[in-house]
């Protein structure tokens, strides 16, 4: 984990970076990962990751992290979306039971699901 005064020159270097070049989609969506670290920001990286799909809307890494901030901020019809978008721009994203790439792990799944038998065992 970054210490939150590297986070917020992150920020800032990303903010100067977007002033020169605005049409950068990745440092839109890099301006956001930041932007969630910080205590009380999670709304404020809402936005650079929606700018950063207008530039890109292919951009599935975009798509699923607007979907996990989505989700952390309990919106989760808007989280279901933006990840169904990610997989609609990757159509051979492996199928929900296949290991998927960390950013696009739909955030509402376990990652872990325990074997049936053990299911089974629980239930009696």
């Amino acid at each position: 984990m970054q210490l939150p005064g590297r986070l917020q020159d992150a920020v800032n270097e990303y903010e100067a970076t977007l002033r020169l070049n605005p049409a950068h989609a990745a440092t839109h969506n890099n301006l956001a990962n930041a932007l969630v670290q910080l205590p009380g920001q999670l709304d404020d990286a809402i936005a650079p990751y929606e700018a950063a799909l207008r530039l890109q809307p292919a951009y599935v890494e975009g798509w699923c992290n607007l979907g996990v901030s989505r989700h952390e901020q309990g919106n989760l019809p808007a989280a279901e979306q933006a990840l169904r978008e990610a997989c609609a721009c990757r159509p051979t994203m492996p199928l929900r039971n296949e290991p998927r790439p960390p950013c696009c792990r739909n955030p509402m799944e376990s990652e872990i699901r325990p074997p049936i038998n053990s299911l089974t065992k629980m239930a009696t």
